[in-house]
């Protein structure tokens, strides 16, 4: 049973969405957007925060669809896997985190759940040099050009012919 509960939160939490732990607080999956450092760019990354608020899916609920019961013995389950991770002040999630002095500590299992693929800082790619082409395409140009002014300039003219007409 409280192996469950944790997967519930675990599962949950991984498909983005808030989990209020009644009397407690929530788990909120906060997003932050991509950057660009120096080394290039970091992806995307989803955390999870703490709040003495309620957001989100209410564990008890989610416990009562999930296993079928009703709400009271939903909370009856949720009781026992509250005092079994710890109580109100500092509870041990297995496979999500720890909750303590009102902060919230993920797990790396979660982490890596959450974040695929934000092993590492993405480099940008380096661009290629067109310097070679560039230089390539001036020099035919060149040689077309010297070609062209040979042909039509560098050429001697021959002198015009008179031609007599026949008698």
């Amino acid at each position: 049973m409280i192996t469950q509960v944790n997967r519930l939160i675990f599962n949950t939490l991984c498909k983005g969405s808030d989990v209020t732990l009644p009397n407690v607080g929530s788990l909120v999956v906060r997003r932050s957007s991509a950057t660009k450092d120096k080394g290039g760019f970091v992806p995307p990354k989803r955390t999870v925060t703490f709040t003495g608020e309620s957001r989100g899916v209410n564990i008890v609920e989610l416990i009562a669809s999930t296993a079928n019961v009703d709400t009271n013995r939903a909370e009856e389950i949720y009781n026992q896997w509250l005092l079994h991770v710890g109580g109100k002040e500092t509870l041990v999630i297995e496979s999500v985190g720890k909750i303590a002095n009102r902060k919230f500590t993920a797990d790396d299992i979660l982490l890596s759940q959450l974040n695929p693929l934000v092993a590492a800082t993405v480099a940008p790619k380096a661009k290629k040099s067109n310097k070679g082409l560039v230089i390539a395409i001036v020099a035919i140009l060149i040689a077309i050009a010297a070609v062209a002014i040979y042909l039509f300039i560098g050429r001697e003219k021959p002198e015009p012919v008179v031609v007599a007409p026949e008698p």
